[in-house]
């Protein structure tokens, strides 16, 4: 592995690992070994251990003891917790920012909202990171470094769960309605429409 100035060697792993069970490479009930991911990462133990203990402290692992890993499965409840919490997190945020919105954070907004030409065809996990960019750039208007942290998370379990239940679909064209319903919250939020732009971002949550 090369590390980067960003990220050390273990949060290199942590992500890669991350991005294995989340694509479907890893899935729930799979087991990861080790010594397998350290002859895999070309690194010491250190960080892959401390990789692993972080991903068993986010219950996204689970050790059993002289054995591995084990890929925790989500369930249709944990989809439900997480769509209630994203819905009071993202609603309630800009309920509470509205009034304080300036003109450079909506300009941010209006270049994560766009339509893809008839032709392009794009991947879901595509249209997830598209689609998590524009909501996590609405949350961090309230400048809550906290807040923006908990729904980064918590969309990552979303991805993780569309992994597990549709992995399957990973390739495949989506439903681009995401894009166009950011559109209408921006246009919202510029006709000044806060009853609105809050409907439309309930509704875009809950298509998540």
């Amino acid at each position: 592995m090369t590390p980067t100035p960003k990220m050390n060697l273990k949060e290199q792993i942590y992500t890669s690992i991350m991005r294995d069970i989340s694509c479907g490479a890893y899935k729930p009930g799979d087991v990861l070994r080790e010594r397998t991911l350290v002859e895999k990462y070309a690194v010491s133990k250190s960080p892959v251990r401390e990789a692993l203990i972080e991903l068993c402290n986010e219950n996204i692992l689970r050790s059993i003891p002289r054995y591995g890993y084990e890929v925790v499965s989500l369930t249709q409840q944990d989809i439900q917790n997480i769509q209630e919490f994203r819905h009071m997190l993202e609603c309630g945020c800009l309920a509470q920012y509205w009034d304080d919105l300036t003109p450079e954070q909506i300009r941010k907004l209006e270049m994560l909202t766009y339509t893809l030409p008839e032709n392009q065809e794009i991947g879901v996990r595509l249209q997830w990171e598209n689609n998590a960019a524009f909501h996590l750039a609405l949350v961090s208007c309230c400048k809550n470094r906290f807040i923006y942290d908990s729904l980064q998370k918590a969309i990552a379990t979303q991805i993780r769960a569309f992994a597990q239940f549709y992995w399957d679909k990973w390739l495949k064209t989506p439903d681009l309605r995401d894009s166009l319903c950011h559109k209408q919250i921006v246009e919202c939020i510029h006709t000044r429409d806060k009853d609105r732009a809050l409907k439309l971002l309930s509704d875009d949550i809950r298509l998540m």
